[in-house]
């Protein structure tokens, strides 16, 4: 499943930056 764990990271990346 890399697209679910591509998904996750991605999100992570995203809520470190707000």
């Amino acid at each position: 499943m890399m697209s679910i764990e591509y998904a996750q990271s991605r999100d992570l990346c995203w809520a470190s930056m707000y």
